[in-house]
């Protein structure tokens, strides 16, 4: 794993320098440059998720980074805002490549492939084979691993699983985030804003990494801290909880600001999802929580959650 971190860095400072911020691209980087060697051998071990976590936890910090999110975002929600899978996924895919290759053995009597048949029909040893089959049984995927594969089949299949089941989570941020993403796909947004400060804003605020009361609030220490409702919007005296919904439609803090930008609050009964989804462009979106952020009356404080 410490060589696929040091590729990473090499990966990041050489996009920092071209400059290369798309995040689309760079996650084709990573997948051509980083993940094999991520990926070395794991025919055998990518079945132990124990082994695959110091591996996963540098895929999630990369998309962290190139999100411009912190560490403590979700990582459930940090995957949907990309469109990205665990890597675990493509670990099962080649461990499916590699079953076919060996079920295809000219010889049925060759060492390997009876060790792979006895593995997988001996759980007592908990062989990497039978974990395989194990979970090719399961309920993402339903079939056996008997015979040859349709290995593309089967990890669409698992990844479809995935992407039906994500926002089933006990965190109330995954929650809130889910109307936001409908489709398990890279956000459009992510493609149509180029520049990084610009993007970043956008990504903070529907990742819920923000720097508003509501965020900032469940940093403190557990003694200071007070429920969400309760983090009230010290910028105005309605007394409402300083969330999302507050600081884009009805904080007169901002009242002057969203004059300026009717084209995007035509809708009665606004929504964050309508916000952010329906819309709009998104670079306008952009320009729009920048200057709620950057107005002396407001949200200032979100120099917190800028630091990276």
């Amino acid at each position: 794993m410490h060589l696929g971190g040091f590729e990473a860095d090499s990966m990041n400072r050489r996009c920092a320098l071209l400059p290369i911020s798309d995040p689309e691209l760079r996650c084709k980087l990573f997948d051509s440059l980083v993940l094999p060697i991520l990926s070395y051998a794991s025919e055998v071990w990518g079945v132990d998720e124990k082994i695959g976590d110091a591996a996963e936890l540098l895929h999630r910090q990369f998309l962290k980074h190139i999100l411009g999110a912190r560490d403590s975002t979700a990582n459930v929600i940090v995957l949907a805002e990309l469109g990205r899978y665990p890597l675990c996924f493509h670990w099962w895919q080649q461990i499916l490549r590699y079953h076919n290759r060996i079920n295809n053995l000219y010889d049925d009597e060759r060492l390997i492939q009876c060790a792979f048949v006895e593995g997988m029909h001996d759980p007592a040893h908990l062989f990497w084979s039978h974990k395989g089959h194990s979970w090719l049984q399961g309920d993402s995927v339903g079939l056996s691993i008997e015979d040859d594969l349709d290995v593309s089949t089967v990890i669409g299949t698992a990844k479809n699983h995935y992407a039906q089941t994500w926002h089933q989570s006990s965190l109330s941020s995954v929650a809130r985030y889910q109307p936001l993403q409908p489709e398990y796909v890279l956000a459009p947004y992510l493609s149509a804003v180029k520049g990084f400060k610009s993007r970043k804003l956008i990504s903070r605020f529907r990742c819920g990494c923000h720097g508003l009361h509501v965020d900032t609030g469940r940093l403190l220490p557990l003694a200071q801290q007070v429920p969400r409702g309760q983090r009230h919007c010290v910028f105005c005296a309605s007394g409402s909880a300083e969330d999302d919904h507050h600081f884009v439609f009805d904080c007169p803090a901002y009242y002057a600001i969203r004059n300026r930008f009717t084209n995007i609050f035509w809708s009665a009964a606004p929504t964050l999802s309508s916000f952010f989804i329906i819309l709009h462009d998104p670079k306008v979106i952009a320009r729009f929580l920048r200057e709620c952020f950057e107005h002396p009356g407001g949200s200032t404080v979100w120099t917190y959650p800028l630091v990276l």
